[in-house]
């Protein structure tokens, strides 16, 4: 009697902790079908593998809501496109990496056809209280540069606001907490970007980025190649996401010139508008 109560026993735990296993499930993003016309597809899910229905997602460029099953498909030109990113609604949250929310995929080049897969966990509880760290134009540059009239543009200024935010956010353990970085995180200079990756990751909440025209690459021959340090080193330089009852448009309104100098104009490429606009 005690062996047979020890083996009921035993089959109800190992149910139990199966049904509360909350790990991602394994699903390949290849099974989503293909669609006419369309060379990019993939699939929203959630935490427990189960589709997500009305996220948009979008190329750069032309953009497309999921489906009842969480795919979604659109045809894009993928020798222009570099990134495949999602808008993250409010009842959700998409983990982070290093600091960096984790809401896109890189297109690799040379490809004909894209598929991807995006995770969402599902908040705990809904996120209208939160605070949100704009920070605005660290523009990091070299200790050797040494500093302007205004003491700026310094590694160390960086280094100190990232331990000073971080000692706020352990104050709010009540709210969700999150950063946009408003641009001009270095100043036209590549060498940078480690350093200012590195500030990011030492962060406890995740940090957004928006490109600034000092983080365009100014000796570049166009706007499409200026972006390539951003993008390679945070990710798309336009895209949405929601928190509470707000929802946030990141775009880059900044246009590299191609007359030779390395100047650049403010304003919204055709590209940019027709992203917006979508």
């Amino acid at each position: 009697m005690k062996r047979l109560l020890y083996t009921i026993f035993t089959f109800l735990l190992l149910v139990a902790c199966a049904e509360g296993n909350n790990e991602l499930s394994s699903r390949d993003p290849l099974e989503v079908p293909d669609k006419a016309g369309c060379n990019v597809k993939g699939v929203v899910l959630d935490e427990y593998a189960q589709p997500i229905e009305g996220v948009v997602v979008s190329d750069g460029l032309h953009t497309a809501k999921t489906d009842a099953n969480g795919f979604f498909w659109f045809d894009s030109d993928l020798e222009k496109r570099r990134f495949v990113s999602v808008t993250v609604p409010s009842e959700y949250e998409i983990d982070s990496e290093n600091g960096l929310p984790q809401f896109f995929e890189r297109i690799p080049e040379g490809v004909d056809s894209f598929s991807a897969e995006f995770r969402l966990r599902r908040r705990r509880q809904p996120c209208d209280r939160y605070t949100v760290f704009m920070v605005g134009d660290p523009q990091i540059r070299d200790r050797n540069r040494g500093y302007d009239k205004f003491a700026y543009h310094s590694i160390d200024m960086f280094e100190d606001m990232c331990r000073d935010m971080n000692k706020v956010y352990a104050t709010m353990a009540d709210r969700p907490v999150y950063g946009i970085a408003l641009g001009d995180l270095t100043h036209e200079d590549v060498n940078m970007w480690e350093v200012y990756c590195d500030g990011v990751a030492s962060l406890r909440f995740p940090m957004f980025g928006v490109i600034g025209n000092h983080d365009h690459d100014t000796y570049a021959p166009n706007d499409n190649e200026a972006i390539r340090p951003y993008e390679e080193n945070i990710g798309p330089t336009n895209y949405s996401f929601e928190l509470g009852k707000l929802h946030f448009i990141c775009i880059d309104n900044i246009i590299k010139r191609e007359d030779g100098s390395r100047d650049c104009d403010s304003g919204l490429s055709d590209e940019v508008y027709t992203w917006l606009c979508n």
